[in-house]
């Protein structure tokens, strides 16, 4: 299944999502408040939706990324919380830096149930998604 890409732009940080296969892509750019991340969300649990009850991966893009606010990331970790009972292969996340990444590990703990791995480079997040979608599938 294709999903036709997505791109907004909320004044909250802005955010693509694109569907390829059981693929799903999704870049963040700029800052997000809780109004920001609950629209990514909702659009997020759209598209898991339409790959129902399919197994799927997530490559979440965070090079664009600035910060998140603390209710944001409150959001963010009920997301993961939901997900974490969806038929998710495996999560790839792509930094610019350390200090993000050690960011979202303190206040994102729901993630620790996910097959996570983090990435500097979405081509090398592309590959490990890839053999561990056809590991597990």
């Amino acid at each position: 299944m294709t999903y036709e890409q997505l791109s907004i732009e909320t004044g909250h940080g802005s955010y693509s999502i694109e569907v390829k296969e059981n693929h799903i892509y999704t870049q963040l750019n700029g800052a997000f408040n809780e109004q920001g991340v609950s629209n990514w969300v909702q659009e997020m649990k759209k598209v898991i939706a339409s790959l129902s009850p399919e197994p799927f991966t997530i490559l979440v893009d965070e090079l664009k990324a600035t910060g998140a606010t603390p209710q944001a990331l409150k959001l963010a970790n009920a997301y993961n919380q939901w997900l974490n009972k969806k038929p998710l292969i495996a999560k790839a996340v792509v930094y610019s830096g350390d200090m993000f990444k050690a960011i979202d590990i303190k206040n994102l703990p729901a993630r620790q149930e996910q097959n996570i791995k983090f990435f500097n480079n979405s081509q090398d997040a592309k590959v490990w998604l890839d053999k561990e979608a056809k590991r597990i599938g």
